[in-house]
């Protein structure tokens, strides 16, 4: 019985599930697939990929380096310190341009300010700071000193002559903390 069921079947619906599968096979082509699968890989590698990036860019709140107002001195230095300005008198034939090629007056220009001080006992590059003077302003060393004011002096880089005199000579306590030595390269 269960053999007549099956023929009729076949005789019945078969044919027709043939022509139905047949006039679809007309219709769709393969490069209409292709395009499909292409669509839906591209929708599944945005979802994987760059969605869980975006949502973890959200969540970043901070830099992950340390900056020195987070860190904690190297050392603590007591120095004698003095003040210099961007003259050929007291620098040599580029006043505007220390030791490692940094551009003091185009700082100065920009940022109203200067964050130089040159040193011979520090590596360039030094960040340090001077609280007793002023606060949590971080210095860098950009520039040396002349060879016969030796080791244990320090000298801030000023806008100009007369503010570099009224500075004067003065006992200070500095907070190094560390930095690297760098320099531009130039072609």
């Amino acid at each position: 019985m269960n053999i007549m069921k099956i023929n009729w079947f076949k005789s019945k619906f078969l044919p027709k599930i043939r022509k139905k599968i047949a006039n679809l096979s007309k219709k769709v082509d393969k490069k209409s697939v292709l395009n499909c699968f292409r669509a839906r890989m591209f929708l599944f590698s945005v979802a994987v990929f760059v969605l869980p990036f975006l949502v973890s860019l959200d969540q970043v709140s901070k830099p992950s380096f340390p900056v020195s107002d987070e860190r904690k001195p190297l050392e603590t230095i007591w120095v004698v310190a003095t003040a210099y300005s961007s003259e050929v008198a007291q620098t040599d034939d580029t006043p505007c341009i220390p030791a490692d090629g940094y551009d003091l007056c185009a700082h100065y220009d920009e940022y109203g300010e200067g964050n130089t001080i040159a040193t011979n006992f520090l590596p360039l590059g030094a960040q340090v700071k001077i609280p007793e003077l002023y606060g949590e302003k971080v210095f860098i060393v950009h520039d040396r000193m002349n060879k016969r004011y030796g080791q244990g002096r320090i000298d801030i880089w000023m806008p100009s002559r007369a503010e570099a005199k009224a500075f004067g000579v003065k006992r200070l306590k500095i907070e190094y903390y560390g930095g690297s030595r760098w320099r531009i390269v130039s072609n």
